[in-house]
């Protein structure tokens, strides 16, 4: 937990993957997952979990697709964001899940399926993508006992 909270940046109230050089990138996963990681290690609604998400509220995941950088992936953005904002739910939730929800099914192929990454995770397929949103959408329902509140 020592090193989640030390990956924390205040200035700009997100997550960073490495708390050294040259790991110190951030995107809206990291952050995501930075306040996923205190939430599952009960730091629930910590001031640093809420900032963090004050921070995603600021840049929604509305653009299908497409990434900020070259080192951040769209649908794993997705499903690391929905979980962290269900975690801290209320305002979070209320005002980050129903726009994304309605940007993916907007999105759903007819076969059920959502295209395959725009960027390098391209070859991973649209199986991979797919399983990223079906988790994404998942939070309301509570079916994976990790994620529950």
């Amino acid at each position: 937990m020592n090193y989640v909270r030390g990956s924390f940046d205040p200035r700009q109230s997100d997550f960073r993957y490495s708390r050294l050089p040259p790991g110190r990138h951030s995107n809206r996963a990291i952050t995501g997952s930075g306040i996923l990681s205190l939430a599952l290690g009960g730091e629930h609604q910590s001031a640093i979990a809420r900032a963090a998400g004050e921070s995603l509220l600021r840049q929604p995941l509305l653009r299908y697709n497409r990434c900020e950088g070259y080192q951040e992936r769209y649908h794993y953005s997705v499903y690391y964001c929905s979980q962290a904002m269900f975690q801290l739910g209320g305002h979070y939730w209320a005002d980050y899940f129903p726009p994304l929800m309605q940007v993916l099914v907007e999105n759903q192929q007819s076969d059920g399926s959502w295209s395959a990454e725009s960027g390098y995770d391209r070859h991973f397929g649209n199986s991979y993508t797919t399983a990223l949103v079906i988790l994404a959408l998942s939070p309301p329902y509570q079916l994976l006992p990790i994620y529950q509140r």
